[in-house]
């Protein structure tokens, strides 16, 4: 499987590709009208795909992710960075198991 994430109109969208097949219909993970930035992915053994990106909680930018099963929708997204401190650089992998 694939997945790809992008930024369009302050909200984060992604797209998926089974393997073997084409890909699908955009779905937006993160609604606007708050502005998302640098969004990454990555995506499991499985199929499962996590998405983290960075927006502003008003004062401070955070980092966000929301998770999607094979097939099934993105999560609601959650603040994952500290409150009260600027999230930068954020990173996701997986180990040695194909787990995210």
């Amino acid at each position: 499987d694939a997945v790809a994430v992008w930024v369009q109109n302050a909200a984060i969208w992604s797209n998926r590709r089974p393997a073997g097949g084409s890909w699908g219909a955009a779905v937006q993970v993160k609604p606007p009208p708050v502005a998302a930035d640098n969004p990454r992915v990555t995506i499991d053994a499985d199929g499962n795909a996590v998405v983290a990106w960075r927006e502003s909680d008003g004062s401070r930018l955070r980092v966000w992710a929301s998770r999607s099963a094979a097939a099934l929708g993105w999560t609601t997204p959650v603040a994952v960075s500290a409150p009260g401190v600027e999230g930068y650089d954020h990173a996701l992998a997986g180990n040695a198991g194909g787990q995210v």
